[in-house]
C-alpha cells in the first residue's frame, strides 16, 4: 500500500504549483519551478524519513494556531512567520514520537527564552530542546549531504529564497543526483503539502535535526 501511495505522490507532485511565503504579505507570485541542477552523479537508492513519509505534516496556517502570536510579538503570528516552528514540530512527531503542535512549541520556546524581540527566533537549538532533549541542529554545508541524512532516517530543514526567507522540511530522496533540487521531496509548512524542492529554484542552508 505504501508503495502505491508513493507512486501517486511521485507522479503528481511535480505538476502542482503552490504559493508559499514566510509571511502573507511578502510576495505576490509563486516561487520559481526552475531546478538547481548539480553535477554529482547518483550515489544512493531512494529513501524516505519513515513517519513524515506517511503524512505526519503540519501547516503553519492551520486554523488551530495560525492566529497565535509568535514569540514575543504583539502582531506577528504563527500563520505569518511560523515556518521554523512548524518544521520543528513535524520533526518532534517523526523523530521522537512526541505530539507537539506549533502552538505548543511556540509556548515552550518562549518560556525557554529562545525568542529575541518580537517574533525573532534567535536560537533554533534552544527551541528544539524546549520540550525535551537533548537534540541537536547541525549545518550540513551542502545540498548533496541532504540525501545521506534522509537515508539515515532524519529530516532536514532547508532555507529557500522566497519572500523574506522561508524554511521547508526535506523528507524524501528519489535516487537522482544528490546535488539536484529535483531529487528531494519536502513538506512546505506554509500549506502542509508535499512538493519537490525544485519548485523553489534553489536552497541556501541545510540543517540536520537530530
Amino acid at each position: 500500500m505504501k508503495r502505491f501511495v508513493w507512486l501517486v505522490i511521485l507522479a503528481f507532485a511535480s505538476t502542482l504549483v503552490f504559493a508559499c511565503s514566510g509571511a502573507v504579505n511578502e510576495a505576490s507570485s509563486n516561487p520559481s519551478g526552475s531546478e538547481d541542477i548539480g553535477t554529482e552523479s547518483q550515489a544512493l537508492s531512494s529513501c524516505y524519513v519513515s513517519r513524515i513519509s506517511l503524512g505526519v505534516w503540519y501547516s503553519q496556517n492551520d486554523s488551530m494556531w495560525k492566529n497565535v502570536l509568535l514569540g514575543n510579538s504583539s502582531t506577528d503570528t504563527i500563520g505569518n512567520y511560523g515556518c521554523v516552528l512548524t518544521c520543528l514540530s513535524m520533526t518532534y512527531q517523526d523523530q521522537w514520537l512526541t505530539s507537539t503542535t506549533p502552538s505548543q512549541l511556540n509556548s515552550s520556546a518562549k518560556s525557554a527564552g529562545c525568542f529575541g524581540p518580537g517574533s525573532s527566533l534567535i536560537d533554533v537549538s534552544c527551541a528544539i530542546n524546549s520540550r525535551g532533549g537533548p537534540h541537536s541542529v547541525t549545518d550540513l554545508g551542502s545540498l548533496s549531504a541532504v540525501a545521506t541524512t534522509i537515508c539515515a532516517n532524519r529530516p532536514v530543514m532547508i532555507d529557500v529564497p522566497w519572500g523574506s526567507g522561508h524554511k521547508v522540511l526535506a523528507y524524501g530522496y528519489n535516487g537522482g543526483s544528490t546535488s539536484s533540487a529535483s531529487s528531494y521531496l519536502i513538506v512546505d509548512p506554509w500549506d502542509g503539502t508535499s512538493k519537490y524542492l525544485s519548485i523553489f529554484g534553489t536552497s541556501t542552508r541545510w540543517r540536520d535535526l537530530n
